[in-house]
């Protein structure tokens, strides 16, 4: 079992810096076999308060190029990803002011305050796996690949959304 620590890290520098409180989340949960082979499931939550909550589901599949030891050192690999996410929005104000005094009613359109998107992703992993004391791991892995982002429910009309995505965890754990 193991928890990426690099992107809370990260998030607890931009709450010092912007006063931004994003929780976020992850673990993950390995199983070696064939002594080279891994599959691991990791589950990854970003809450952004007030605007947008994000899950995402990652199975990965590792090959360790070392023979010498099982399932320590470096590997590659592929990962799929199934994407949800729920933005919520604020409606807009009745006026828009432009400065001199001078305002104007602002037309509001049929307004859906939350939206729902649904996608998928895959892409290639490279990393470094490293046991310590028989039990305590540690795992550096990097990714990059492509995904399909479906928009469930717009306030505007917007084809899916094809994007670049990368995957990077530093993830430490304990092997039971």
């Amino acid at each position: 079992m193991k928890t990426d620590v690099l992107i809370p890290a990260l998030c607890l520098v931009a709450k010092l810096t912007d006063q931004v409180n994003n929780p976020i989340g992850s673990l993950t949960f390995e199983t070696c076999f064939l002594n080279r082979h891994s599959f691991q499931l990791t589950g990854f939550y970003d809450n952004l308060p007030g605007h947008e909550r994000s899950l995402q589901i990652i199975p990965e599949y590792k090959f360790f190029f070392s023979k010498k030891q099982a399932y320590t050192g470096f590997y590659g690999g592929a990962y799929f990803k199934y994407i949800t996410n729920k933005i919520t929005y604020q409606k807009p104000g009745p006026i828009l002011e432009c400065g001199n005094g001078l305002t104007f009613p602002i037309v509001e359109p049929p307004f859906n305050p939350v939206d729902y998107e649904h996608g998928f992703g895959e892409g290639i992993i490279f990393g470094f796996q490293k046991y310590f004391f028989k039990h305590l791991v540690f795992d550096f892995v990097i990714g990059a690949g492509y995904s399909q982002i479906n928009l469930s429910k717009r306030n505007y009309e917007s084809p899916s959304d094809a994007v670049f995505n990368g995957r990077a965890a530093l993830n430490l754990g304990y092997k039971f």
